[in-house]
């Protein structure tokens, strides 16, 4: 299928997904299975190696980010998974790496299935789906926010005495992604203005845990982040 290709970096990770045994597909796939949604890809990786003893852990860390990846793509795609397994055995022929070369069409109906089974996962799904919304922003925070405090001084005519008085000043810095790229703002911030900032957030905090009462009263579950 035109327009899609395997890129560089994943390349390893098909590998190992066509060298694992049929003991590590298992235990990889029940794994997953016994997760719950989360778009907390960190916490994920560390829940899922604690039920994962054949793979190391290495390894699992890069299998599972390329497997998050193929969700998002698929769904991206919109494509079914037997659909997008075919598609991506067809990326994984036209790259030219030889050790992502299927050898014969025994081997590449197998490692078809396999995708297929990988691509499945109900709560893989539902967490790249998730994540797609909460993340469909132009821009998007990356890493923690700071804010750096100081001290200015404000001298009299003559600067060689010592300051007369002095500002606090709060300085907001926040890193973000726009498209492939990692930006960063600072905004300059009075104490008052501080407050309004931690009274607005304390009132978004207020308004989640009223949202998630009310899905706790419904069929839908809320997909903790944290």
């Amino acid at each position: 299928m035109a327009g899609l290709r395997i890129p560089q970096e994943y390349q390893r990770s098909f590998a190992e997904i066509r060298g694992l045994d049929e003991e590590q597909v298992q235990e990889f796939v029940s794994a997953l299975e016994s997760e719950s949604p989360t778009v907390n890809r960190a916490d994920l990786h560390t829940r899922v190696a604690s039920n994962v003893d054949t793979i190391a852990r290495s390894d699992l860390d890069r299998l599972l980010d390329t497997l998050v990846s193929l969700y998002a793509l698929r769904e991206g795609m919109g494509l079914g998974i037997p659909d997008f397994a075919e598609a991506v055995c067809e990326a994984m022929d036209e790259s030219g790496a030889e050790e992502l070369r299927l050898d014969d069409e025994v081997e590449r109906d197998l490692f078809k299935a396999r995708l297929v089974q990988l691509l499945g996962i109900n709560s893989l799904d539902t967490s790249a789906k998730a994540n797609d919304l909460q993340y469909e922003h132009e821009r998007t925070v990356h890493g923690p926010v700071r804010v750096l405090t100081d001290i200015r001084p404000i001298f009299g005519p003559d600067p060689e005495n010592e300051p007369e008085s002095a500002v606090i000043v709060h300085t907001l810095k926040i890193s973000y992604h726009e498209g492939r790229q990692i930006k960063e703002f600072f905004l300059a911030l009075d104490p008052e203005q501080v407050d309004e900032l931690i009274g607005v957030l304390e009132r978004a905090s207020l308004k989640s845990e009223s949202l998630k009462r009310m899905l706790a009263g419904t069929d839908v579950s809320y997909i903790d982040g944290e």
